[in-house]
């Protein structure tokens, strides 16, 4: 198993099991955010039983101790993934539910955030930005 997660856990105070330990490293191979039933799955293929209420317990844990971050797409459905990504946006297709990070120039994008709050008088404390379609599999 991906011993690169231990200090993940150490680091945040959280009881180091194995769940926890391939949940990570799950979320670490992954290429983009990754929806519950998906995880359960490749729980299950990585040799560990996890059920999906095991699942959901151990993310809460994680995202609350920073180490997951839950992505909520407009229809309401739940994914997670790393922190230690970064902050970027989400390409969702429409016919399967694939998920994909998309790095966009954060310049241009944090310079029209400024000019809309001026204009607004709105205050951000974080955006979201997915673009649906279908993905090269669909299309």
């Amino acid at each position: 198993m991906n011993d690169c997660c231990r200090p993940k856990l150490a680091n945040a105070s959280l009881r180091d099991t194995e769940t926890r330990r391939v949940l990570l490293a799950i979320l670490h191979d992954s290429t983009g955010p990754l929806a519950i039933p998906d995880i359960v799955a490749r729980c299950h293929g990585a040799g560990r039983k996890a059920n999906k209420t095991t699942v959901y317990r151990d993310l809460a844990a994680m995202e609350r101790a920073g180490i997951v971050y839950r992505v909520i797409v407009s229809d309401r459905k739940q994914y997670f993934e790393l922190t230690e990504r970064g902050h970027h946006h989400h390409f969702i297709c429409l016919e399967c539910d694939h998920v994909e990070d998309i790095l966009l120039d954060e310049f241009d994008l944090a310079k029209q955030e400024a000019q809309l709050v001026k204009q607004r008088g709105f205050s951000v404390s974080r955006h979201s930005l997915e673009f649906f379609g279908l993905c090269k599999m669909c299309i």
